[in-house]
């Protein structure tokens, strides 16, 4: 198999060109999809329909067939509404491969089947939890030649482009998409293709006094051993926006999830790719703080528990209408420069604007003080 032209070449590889499509594209991330449809060509006549108003760059078939559907360097519509590390609306910046797979399955007594009725062998069923969390449930397994055949691909696309990382879509829609899924090895792919300086995984220290680790990505998963101290080292397993899962160094089996907000990497080598870039303007930080913050106070108006990321990304959210100065801004990283007071109104909570009034300085203080109260139940 080979890339030429932006169109593959190769055994069991041939071209269905979709109408749905942007413009030029320099990808940077591979995004890995499962279709949730019946099969691999029926997706694929999906994706080429108008109607559909979404594509995908490949279709990749269970017997390990490829269906292209646009060249790599022009943009398709696989990722939806997106974010990650910052960048938002991943369309732009990515490669998308759609696995024929049917992704979540219903029990049904001893059987299994596709949201669709479709029944599907015992033998073809996972039993698993998402990462991201959910309930223990069965998923349709992956073959074993698609995996193959997905590994293959991924290599090329990631050699032949420069791309920096490979990304399932649960990774950069959180709570919206849980594909690829648990069946799938996404991690053994991202180790397999892009490997690790001298073979070694990213190192990370403690930076807070104590600092839990989870179950899973978020506060309200079980702790899993007592909490970290201050300097111990920690191996990156996954990255991810606001929680990485690390292995605690030393004679530990310890495995588990932590906040991004209080670790760091030991060394500046760390892989751009697998590092989680933290925001460096002023307001962007405040955002994060004032998210946390708002949500905790036990007066908030609770519209919205998105995580930070997720307020840059252009989504409509608003917060809980406390805070004075970050309240209703949901405009792109680019736009977080002025202070909220100067945002057009249409950008603000509807409700009262107490800008520059004695409780406007309450509101403040309010936010501040679940910030802190947020950080530490999150954190410590």
């Amino acid at each position: 198999m080979d890339i030429r032209n932006h169109w593959l070449t190769g055994d069991q590889v041939r071209k269905q060109e979709t109408p749905n499509r942007g413009g030029a594209l320099t990808a940077r991330f591979l995004i890995m999809h499962f279709t949730g449809g019946a099969s691999a060509q029926s997706s694929a006549d999906w994706l080429c329909n108008p109607a559909a108003k979404a594509s995908a760059h490949v279709v990749l078939a269970r017997d390990g067939s490829i269906i292209q559907l646009a060249p790599f360097n022009v943009v398709t519509w696989h990722a939806g509404v997106s974010q990650w590390n910052g960048i938002v609306g991943l369309n732009q910046h990515s490669i998308g491969i759609e696995m024929d797979n049917a992704g979540g399955l219903r029990q049904v007594g001893d059987a299994f089947q596709t949201s669709f009725g479709k029944p599907v062998d015992k033998a073809d069923v996972v039993i698993a939890a998402h990462k991201y969390g959910g309930p223990v449930m069965p998923w349709q397994a992956y073959t074993a030649v698609q995996i193959e055949r997905a590994f293959a691909l991924a290599e090329l696309l990631v050699a032949h482009y420069g791309l920096e990382d490979i990304l399932g879509h649960e990774d950069i829609a959180r709570g919206r998409k849980t594909d690829p899924g648990p069946a799938f090895p996404l991690e053994a792919l991202r180790s397999r293709v892009k490997g690790r300086a001298d073979d070694s995984l990213p190192r990370y220290r403690v930076t807070a006094s104590t600092l839990n680790i989870r179950a899973g990505a978020g506060a309200e998963f079980a702790t899993v051993a007592p909490a970290l101290k201050k300097g111990t080292e920690l191996v990156l397993l996954e990255a991810g926006d606001r929680w990485n899962r690390v292995e605690v160094v030393g004679n530990t089996d310890v495995e588990g999830w932590v906040n991004n907000q209080f670790i760091e990497p030991l060394n500046a080598g760390t892989s751009r790719a697998l590092a989680v870039k933290k925001p460096a303007d002023a307001l962007a930080s405040h955002w994060r703080g004032c998210q946390n913050g708002c949500l905790a106070a036990a007066d908030a108006r609770r519209v919205s528990n998105l995580p930070f990321p997720r307020f840059l990304s252009g989504v409509t959210a608003r917060l809980c209408g406390a805070c004075c100065t970050c309240r209703g801004h949901s405009e792109g990283p680019g736009r977080l420069r002025g202070a909220v007071r100067n945002a057009p109104a249409a950008g603000r909570d509807p409700g009262v604007d107490r800008t520059g009034t004695a409780a406007a300085r309450s509101d403040a203080q309010r936010c501040r003080t679940g910030r802190a109260a947020q950080a530490a139940a999150e954190s410590r």
